[in-house]
């Protein structure tokens, strides 16, 4: 995990300069040693799913634990996580370091409600995986200063109180 430093953030601050995680484990564990992981580590947002080295999957806690103590009953600690996996075919989020943090924030709030926050794959250009949790992104988003939408709107707000300032001194 990397600190993240909150107080030096800007529209143009990058994915990779937030707290990400180093999770990843091979589908084929066991839910019990998922559920050992986040006993331990009670801020992890989710895991990385992978096969050799290549992500299979983005496992958040909530759904973990939807879909192993509900869907999958008393046994679901004895399965490989990749069993866990939601069927609902949505891909995970994967973004690369240094990608914008609005950028991320847009993608976040185009995904279906029930995938939103879910935890984020973050790529480096040395091809190692890292994971940000999405609340993370939209947190960060909001010390920058709101959406990309939000800022033009100030700006153009902005832009017609000057242009008025202006008509108004022209006119006297």
């Amino acid at each position: 995990m990397n600190p993240s430093t909150p107080s030096c953030r800007s529209p143009q601050s990058c994915i990779g300069s937030l707290c990400l995680y180093d999770v990843q484990l091979p589908s084929t564990t066991l839910a019990r040693e998922v559920v050992l992981r986040f006993q331990a580590q009670s801020h992890l947002p989710g895991v990385l799913l992978v096969s050799g080295s290549q992500l299979v999957g983005v496992l958040s806690r909530q759904i973990f634990f939807e879909q192993s103590c509900l869907a999958a009953g008393p046994l679901g600690w004895e399965q490989p996580i990749e069993d866990l996996m939601p069927s609902h075919g949505e891909p995970p989020l994967v973004v690369g370091d240094r990608t914008p943090i609005l950028e991320v924030a847009t993608q976040i709030r185009q995904r279906p409600s029930r995938v939103a926050f879910d935890p984020i794959a973050v790529t480096f250009r040395d091809g190692s995986l890292r994971m940000v949790d999405a609340r993370d992104v939209l947190m960060a988003q909001s010390e920058i200063g709101g959406s990309p939408e939000q800022q033009i709107i100030e700006y153009d707000l902005a832009l017609a109180n000057l242009q008025s300032r202006l008509d108004e001194q022209a006119i006297v």
